[in-house]
């Protein structure tokens, strides 16, 4: 999303009569977007950081050095960033998901649900947002929560086979064996190559009573790996 918002605000910025040399503001901006494509995170940064200079009152543009500071796990700085893009645009959802996620890496849990549930108010179809609130009631054991933040993300992204993954192995905490494996048999047939699924289904066929099916699973959990000799000591 924020590339598509950034394309917008070149265009507002690109008539700027403001330069920080030969470069307008947004010159600048859209070097910096090309710049963290790239994975030129410094780059980014200084022509961000140059483009605020010139026009600092773009909510974007604190985002985008938000998104650069975070992926240098300059965190603090980051969130600051996202919450002065907040000040500036209190309605784009993205800005809150960011954040939310940079609130999760500092174990902030609290204020990374706040923004997690802020941008599911704002967009009720980021998924991404319902998934990422999921994780975080999962590890504080709100099971029947996080499968329900799970499932809605799954109602929005039917497809990601991380969404199956996770509410399988929360499915599977609760004893609720038969939908774990259901969720396993989606993540599987989304990426025939995702080792674990096979392991973590073999383990439920296993509990299930159904021994045939799950050393079948556990076979082809070995052939991945065969050194993983969890497979062959389940």
């Amino acid at each position: 999303m924020w590339l598509r918002y950034g394309f917008f605000l070149v265009l507002l910025l690109a008539a700027s009569s403001v330069t920080f040399g030969q470069e307008t503001a947004g010159e600048l901006y859209a070097q910096a977007v090309e710049r963290f494509a790239n994975n030129d995170i410094d780059g980014a940064i200084a022509s961000i950081s140059r483009s605020i200079d010139l026009e600092p009152s773009i909510a974007a543009s604190y985002y985008v050095r938000g998104r650069a500071l975070s992926s240098k796990n300059d965190l603090s700085q980051a969130i600051a960033d996202f919450s002065r893009a907040i000040e500036l645009d209190a309605r784009t959802a993205d800005f809150y998901f960011d954040r939310g996620l940079a609130h999760k890496r500092r174990k902030d849990h609290e204020a990374a649900i706040a923004d997690f549930s802020r941008t599911i108010t704002l967009d009720a179809g980021h998924g991404d947002a319902f998934f990422q609130r999921g994780r975080i009631k999962h590890e504080r054991k709100d099971l029947s929560g996080a499968i329900a933040d799970y499932s809605r993300a799954l109602a929005v992204q039917p497809q990601n086979k991380l969404f199956y993954y996770y509410r399988a192995l929360a499915r599977s905490t609760t004893a609720d064996i038969k939908g774990a494996i259901d969720d396993l048999n989606d993540v599987i047939l989304l990426d025939p190559l995702f080792k674990q699924a096979y392991f973590d289904r073999g383990t439920a066929r296993y509990k299930q009573n159904m021994f045939t099916d799950a050393i079948a699973d556990l076979t082809k959990a070995i052939e991945f790996d065969p050194a993983d000799i969890k497979s062959y000591n389940n």
